[in-house]
């Protein structure tokens, strides 16, 4: 009984997660969401089952890809073979693709690693095969994505984000990540940039732009854009 106890559970944990990944991955159905978490009992269980879902079939592990596109690896994160690029690798590569560090703004990811902490513990009581960050971990993590984050976008600096252009590269790229600096790239090198922002979106399942938001965000891009 015990052991049919443990497989229901396991099984009942994956329970909504083609649900989830399917979503646009923004706000709070979005794992790394930086939306106040709720640390009660009853805020840890939506917590876990606002990821795999309180009934259903498979596991986790391999449902969990479509969270964040492919990409980052163990020798293409900054400080490779460092401890915390270790830390960082393989404590977040458990359930999902890893995510870059400039994903978000160096403020943002002490609640991110909160979520992510909170679901490791609850997948590790339940399922076993989840290890969880210590607590010097989580405080070495913290550092690593916080000093690899991205720089937030000045708005003084960009007085048209409040432009219909703006309006477009604002709401685009802030569904996935924080907001990156124009002058980050060349006027050359943004439309592949874009582009594979674009991969990026599909594959997470994310609504994309119409052609001319698309049309709009770049030019936003490029006229903000450093010299070649």
């Amino acid at each position: 009984m015990k052991n049919a106890k443990a497989i229901l559970t396991g099984v009942g944990l994956a329970s909504g997660i083609a649900a989830t990944l399917s979503s646009p991955a923004v706000g709070a159905e979005n794992p790394f969401s930086i939306e106040p978490i709720d640390s009660t009992p009853q805020g840890r269980t939506a917590q876990v089952e606002g990821m795999c879902g309180s009934r259903g079939e498979g596991t986790c592990g391999a449902m969990m890809e479509r969270i964040l596109p492919p990409g980052q690896n163990s020798e293409t994160i900054p400080q490779t073979g460092s401890e915390a690029a270790r830390i960082f690798s393989d404590h977040c590569a458990q359930c999902h693709n890893l995510p870059s560090p400039a994903m978000h703004a160096g403020r943002d990811w002490t609640p991110i690693v909160d979520r992510m902490q909170m679901r490791m513990e609850m997948m590790g009581s339940m399922m076993g095969s989840v290890e969880e960050l210590s607590s010097e971990e989580r405080r070495i993590l913290l550092r690593y994505l916080t000093e690899h984050s991205q720089e937030p976008i000045d708005p003084a600096e960009y007085p048209d984000l409040t432009s219909p252009a703006g309006q477009s590269f604002r709401n685009t790229c802030e569904s996935c990540h924080a907001l990156p600096d124009p002058n980050r790239h060349t006027r050359s090198e943004w439309p592949s940039v874009v582009a594979r922002m674009q991969a990026n979106m599909e594959h997470m399942g994310v609504e994309q732009p119409g052609e001319a938001k698309l049309e709009e965000v770049l030019d936003f891009l490029q006229r903000h854009s450093k010299a070649e």
